[in-house]
């Protein structure tokens, strides 16, 4: 999925810090059993033009520290 980046009028573009918490389905827990089947991850994705693409089946967080 694209999302859309908006802080103001500035245009987001490059590289930003993010943290993933993702899953294989949009019903994925961690259980006893799989305790480690939603874990976060750090990346960097990029911004292009003001929008991001997002994982499927994921919460994102970006920190955008320049713009």
């Amino acid at each position: 999925l694209d999302c859309a980046v908006r802080l103001g009028d500035a245009v987001l573009n490059g590289p930003v810090d993010a943290t993933i918490l993702q899953g294989d389905s949009p019903d994925a827990f961690n259980d006893v059993k799989n305790p480690d089947r939603v874990v976060p991850t750090e990346t960097k994705l990029t911004l292009d033009g003001g929008a991001l693409r997002l994982p499927p089946h994921s919460l994102v967080i970006v920190r955008v520290t320049d713009c």
